[in-house]
């Protein structure tokens, strides 16, 4: 092979028999339009880049999962099946069937994000806003699709913490070693400290961040207490009302917006774009800190 002849990676079909159905959250979507309804003003999200299954599903529980944010969301029909749809296309399903089908929407996620102009920074997809893993296999499978997606951020919070510590072992399951573009976060509270302890010994490169969660902000202090070489993180922005669920942009965007649409002969306009507070922070998908979440929301 020429010196100039470059390798190129060959992956299944990205299309396949039955799809993966992804979710549009307010909080993590990068494009959002104004929306006004009778009684107030709602986020439409454009771009789709979160993934879920039913919580019911999850393996690696704790009591504090009991006051889960996600299983309000189950109660509405639509949602419902939406997860219904997931869990059943990713329980014991094979590796390669499941980087098929994870392909498929990060793929559909970015074409999205290309052509509504998203900077790269802005480019991410989130799996399990609700669920969680449930086995290597589907937790290499994300890995894998990292790889395919290098402009992708694949940013994941998990309670299972065995399958990131056998990654960090390289397992003989891991297929491929862990990707710079896969974030993992490991969501601890007072329950599963012991776990999550075992995996930042494993974690030399400190590829691996933390989240801390409790019922409230003390609670997240002591948790990150059990880990005196780490950060204890801020406070997530959004919980405490620093940055709203949905960041607008200015009056003065609109206005230049409106103009070069104007200048284009564009015959729609969105009235406003907005963009999650999840993206406007940026901390978590790129893996800057440790993080705090607490259930009980705002400063104190």
């Amino acid at each position: 092979m020429a010196d100039t002849e470059q390798r190129v990676e060959i992956r299944p079909s990205i299309r396949v028999d039955v799809a993966l159905k992804r979710s549009g959250n307010r909080k993590l979507s990068p494009v959002i339009h104004w929306r006004e309804r009778r009684i107030a003003t709602e986020g439409a999200p454009v771009v789709l880049n979160s993934f879920g299954v039913l919580s019911s599903a999850c393996k690696h529980t704790t009591p504090f999962c009991e006051s889960c944010y996600a299983q309000q969301a189950e109660h509405y029909p639509a949602v419902q099946a939406l997860l219904a749809h997931n869990t059943v296309l990713t329980t014991d399903v094979e590796y390669d069937r499941l980087v098929t089908r994870f392909d498929q929407m990060v793929m559909d996620t970015e074409i999205e994000m290309v052509k509504r102009g998203v900077p790269l920074a802005e480019r991410w997809f989130r799996p399990y806003w609700d669920g969680d893993l449930r086995s290597l296999e589907e937790f290499g499978a994300w890995n894998q699709v990292a790889a395919y997606h290098p402009d992708m951020k694949i940013f994941l919070y998990t309670r299972a913490h065995e399958y990131v510590e056998r990654a960090l072992l390289s397992s003989p399951l891991w297929k491929v070693p862990l990707q710079p573009n896969f974030q993992i976060y490991l969501s601890v509270d007072r329950y599963n400290v012991a776990t999550a302890q075992r995996v930042k010994q494993f974690d030399k490169r400190n590829r691996v961040r933390l989240a801390f969660c409790g019922d409230t902000w003390q609670e997240t202090k002591q948790v990150a207490a059990h880990f005196p070489a780490e950060r204890k993180g801020p406070r997530c922005p959004e919980l405490t009302g620093k940055i709203p669920l949905i960041v607008w942009e200015s009056d003065a965007e609109r206005d230049s917006r409106k103009a070069e649409a104007d200048r284009r002969g564009a015959k729609r306009f969105v009235k406003r774009l907005g963009k999650g507070a999840c993206v406007a922070c940026g901390m978590c998908p790129n893996g800057i800190n440790n993080v705090r979440f607490s259930s009980q929301k705002g400063a104190t």
